[in-house]
């Protein structure tokens, strides 16, 4: 086995997360429920803490409005400059680094990740589902705000999705939400991320939209 699992071991491992995410969320104030993150990261042998942030590929700030407020945009977890990237399944560890490495604080994630074009769920290379998929066709995995919220829920991390198709036009009336959106979480103090799949093309639609600038002096 090499250490790794099996899909059918996998697939056990995932129902067993979905059941503790439920009964921890039920019951909260349990004994071990609380810390729950501890309890999970034991039975993979690594520690949350011990996870070395991982800064966003492409990422990006913009300014936008006056007064100038900033938001950026970036590459969803997992892509790099290898183009190899574009399809390799992404481990958990990976995107808990991503995580670790948002800008903050508050972080707030508006997700343009819908379908490639060629039909595929961008979401085919995570453990959790989200955009366009459906729950019923993904038995025992979290959705992507359940697995942000059982995983990360210390961080209070925002997530809004607007599911788009890659290298497609986005419709008018769904850029519209986007960008009021990204207006409400600046205007509440967040620290928002826009991300498609290589962080230009649908995130640069979103900037273009919204007139946005981008700011390119120096950050962390």
């Amino acid at each position: 086995m090499n250490g790794e699992l099996s899909s059918y071991q996998a697939t056990w491992v995932n129902r067993i997360w979905i059941l503790k995410y439920k009964l921890c969320t039920a019951l909260p104030s349990r004994s071990g429920c609380t810390n729950r993150l501890d309890l999970d990261l034991s039975l993979t042998g690594t520690g949350m803490k011990a996870l070395k942030p991982l800064k966003s590929y492409m990422l990006r700030r913009w300014k936008t409005g006056l007064p100038p407020r900033h938001f950026f945009t970036c590459a969803r977890p997992g892509r790099t400059g290898n183009a190899a990237s574009k399809n390799t399944p992404v481990p958990d560890d990976m995107i808990h680094r991503w995580i670790l490495g948002l800008p903050g604080p508050n972080p707030a994630i508006v997700s343009l990740l819908g379908r490639k074009p060629d039909g595929r769920s961008e979401f085919s290379f995570y453990s959790f589902y989200g955009g366009f998929d459906r729950q019923p066709d993904h038995p025992g995995s979290l959705s992507f705000q359940e697995w942000l919220r059982y995983w990360h829920g210390d961080l209070s991390i925002v997530l809004c999705e607007h599911p788009t198709c890659d290298f497609k036009p986005i419709p008018p009336e769904v850029l519209d939400a986007i960008v009021s959106d990204i207006a409400g979480l600046l205007s509440a103090g967040r620290m928002v991320v826009v991300i498609d799949s290589g962080g230009q093309t649908r995130t640069g639609i979103v900037c273009n939209h919204m007139h946005a600038v981008e700011d390119s002096s120096q950050f962390t």
